[in-house]
This record gives C-alpha cells, sequence and structure tokens, in this order.
C-alpha cells in the first residue's frame, strides 16, 4: 500500500545505534555511517508518500546525489546521528555536533559581516553557519572550498536564516537536539522535523532496510 503523503518536507534525524556502530573498525565507520543515514533518507520520502529502494541512490562525480523520479535527497552523519531529506524540490541537508572549535576556522568560514549578525564567541553561531552553507552548497555538488563564496545575509531568528550563493538566495531552517545542530534548505514546501523522539512517538523511524 501506499503511504499516505504529507505536504510537508520531513527531514528526518535518527540515533546511531551504538551497538552496531562502535564494534567496527575505524575504516568500515563512515560507511555504516552513511548507509544509516540512507534509512533516514527512506523515511523522509515515506512521509512525503515516496517509496525509495536503496539501489536507486547514487551520487555523481562531485558527490552531488543523482535526482530520482520526483525528487531530490541529501543525507549527513555524525558519530551519534544521521540525517537524510527527500523534496520534490533541490535540497542539501548537513548535521554538526556543537562543539568548542578552532577560532582560525572563523575568517575561513564567513565574512567580517556576517559574523557581525550573531555572536561570534558562541559555538552555536559558528555552527549554524557552517551547516546552513553546507546545506546550501551540497544542492550543487560544491564543497567547502566555497565556504565564504556563500553568504548569510539575514537573520530572522534562531530557527530561520538566508543564505545568499551564486546571485540565488536560500531560505534555510534550523533545529537544535542534544548538542547538535542541523541545518535543511526550504523550498516552497514548509519543513517540519522528524526527530528521533518524534518518531518514536509516531511509531515511525529506522525499521526500513538499509
Amino acid at each position: 500500500m501506499k503511504p499516505k503523503a504529507e505536504a510537508a518536507v520531513r527531514p528526518v534525524i535518527l540515533r546511531v545505534p551504538e551497538d552496531d556502530y562502535l564494534p567496527l573498525p575505524p575504516r568500515d565507520r563512515v560507511r555504516f555511517l552513511s548507509r544509516y543515514a540512507r534509512r533516514a533518507l527512506i523515511a523522509s520520502a515515506g512521509f512525503r508518500g515516496v517509496i525509495l529502494l536503496p539501489g536507486e541512490l547514487k551520487n555523481e562525480t562531485s558527490g552531488r546525489p543523482f535526482p530520482l523520479p520526483g525528487g531530490y535527497w541529501s543525507i549527513s552523519h555524525k558519530p551519534r546521528y544521521v540525517a537524510g531529506v527527500f523534496s520534490s524540490e533541490p535540497v542539501g541537508i548537513d548535521l554538526e555536533k556543537i562543539r568548542l572549535y578552532n577560532v582560525h576556522l572563523r575568517p575561513k568560514t564567513a565574512g567580517e559581516e556576517e559574523w557581525r549578525l550573531v555572536d561570534p564567541d558562541l559555538p552555536e553561531s559558528f555552527f549554524r553557519f557552517w551547516t546552513a552553507k553546507e546545506a546550501v552548497l551540497k544542492i550543487g555538488g560544491a564543497g567547502i572550498a566555497h565556504l565564504l563564496k556563500c553568504r548569510v545575509t539575514h537573520i530572522q531568528d534562531d530557527q530561520r536564516l538566508l543564505v545568499r550563493y551564486q546571485e540565488t538566495e536560500y531560505r534555510v531552517r534550523h533545529v537544535y537536539f542534544d548538542g547538535h545542530v542541523a541545518a535543511v534548505v526550504e523550498g516552497s514546501c514548509p519543513v517540519r522535523w522528524a526527530l528521533p523522539d518524534d518518531l518514536d512517538s509516531e511509531g515511525a523511524g529506522s525499521g526500513q532496510g538499509e
């Protein structure tokens, strides 16, 4: 039976199962996280009434995901959480743990005008900028070398800001949870985050195959 479609785009965040992840050799952990992030993506597509198969999910040589019939997708992963999103419009998602960082990265991430929009001494500010720009750059398959070409132009509140890249302005939505921050590019459809506790209460989540 085809799942009922939602109007909202549902970025999905899943907890990484430590019992499966931690025993792996370091060289195998990234592959595991990438596969597990695809579970989040499959769940996100399911909310939109789209059934995805893992074999469909391929990347171009630039790293940008190949579009699928009826939509676009993006994933991100860290050791404790993974994220995935499916949308009918080009989309990017990024996830980071909020932590102390090397302040020498600050001028490599954003310009002085951008830092004046926030308190630059807060780690939350740095990782909010980083995830927002990474989410936008993933749409075109560009890497972190383009971080300074991607500019935060306006901060609406703690969850919404605008990023300009290559003459296009993108709306970015953030969510904070368990010491992490995630960002997704918002198109014409509203964004409704699906966090691990939400998925547990809805009876949805990572039960779909890799």
